[in-house]
């Protein structure tokens, strides 16, 4: 099941995935950029009745001199959902939610290699060879 939730659900999630086992480089606090319109938070839990933390995406909405552009600042699954598309999932579902509410000129991320499949299946171009550990991509709309 997807859901938006808001800015405070958010920030536990990440400070409860931060406390556990899993491997994560995610900061709870958020900083704003200068031109900050809006905050766009998703999840992924599974429909078992557990609500299991499948994965969560999150962008920021700003404002440039061509238009408004969502910056996606997290995309991460858990590892043991990995390898069925649903990294996929999480940032069209986010693109989509941010398309309803914004006119959007661009999507950008950096990413990880682990992660770049996802965006790349959803239309992001970019340098990738930037350097080792991150890749600059971007979608225009």
């Amino acid at each position: 099941m997807l859901r938006l939730v808001n800015k405070e659900e958010y920030i536990n999630i990440i400070k409860n995935l931060n406390e556990t086992k899993v491997e994560t480089r995610f900061k709870p606090e958020l900083s704003e950029r200068k031109n900050h319109k809006d905050y766009f938070f998703i999840v992924m839990e599974s429909e078992d009745g557990n609500n299991t933390l499948q994965g969560i995406a999150s962008g920021e909405v700003y404002e440039t001199k061509s238009g408004n552009i969502t910056n996606i600042n997290t995309l991460w699954v858990a590892p043991e959902f990995r390898g069925n598309h649903w990294g996929e999932i999480l940032v069209l579902h986010l693109m989509k939610f941010v398309k309803e509410k914004y006119s959007i000129y661009s999507f950008m991320c950096t990413t990880n290699r682990d992660a770049l499949k996802s965006f790349i299946n959803n239309g992001f171009e970019g340098d990738i060879k930037s350097n080792k550990n991150t890749l600059r991509l971007i979608k225009a709309e």
